[in-house]
């Protein structure tokens, strides 16, 4: 005999996402109350269940994935005389707006190579590069990020959010003084 619960356990779809809804134990697995329409089942699983789950796929593939670690942007003096530098950032693909993180050239070149075996998962992330002007006429260096963030927006959403200063790291120069 089945018995159908409600009580809340954290139990997730395949996909990973978390489960709400009712539930039933069939010879120690967990499944999703059955939809009469579709006339199958659909087993949950445990928290545990998916980490090993995990841990099995990577040790199948014999990848190793690596969590991009954040930065702080910090140009050099060369950067200040150019005007600008190249700046990095990646977000979770899975909740962009809530994920974005400034990154090293490396783990940003590494988030992008779909060759890798090893490193930053680019499946996982958007990625976008931005130049970033950092010393000049103050006025000018206001409109050209601003431009760049409203432009970046369309396809690295909430990009404009992480970087409220268009004068992030601005500098003036001599001829500012």
């Amino acid at each position: 005999m089945k018995i159908f619960n409600t009580r809340t356990l954290n139990l997730y779809t395949t996909t990973g996402k978390p489960y709400v809804g009712m539930w039933y134990v069939e010879n120690g697995n967990y499944y999703q109350y059955p939809d009469q329409s579709v006339g199958s089942r659909t087993r949950l699983f445990t928290a545990e269940d998916l980490q090993r789950n995990i841990v099995r796929y990577r040790t199948k593939m014999r990848t190793v994935t690596a969590s991009p670690i954040p930065i702080r942007a910090q140009p050099a003096e060369d950067d200040y005389l150019i005007g600008r530098f190249l700046r990095f950032f990646l977000q979770r693909r899975n909740a962009p707006l809530y994920t974005i993180m400034e990154v090293s050239k490396q783990s940003y070149n590494e988030a992008i190579n779909v060759n890798r075996t090893i490193g930053v998962n680019e499946s996982l992330y958007n990625n976008v590069a931005i130049q970033w002007h950092i010393s000049g006429p103050r006025e000018y260096v206001l409109q050209v990020n601003s431009r760049t963030l409203i432009n970046t927006e369309s396809i690295f959403p909430g990009i404009s959010s992480y970087l409220s200063d268009p004068l992030q790291l601005y500098r003036p120069g001599v001829e500012n003084l």
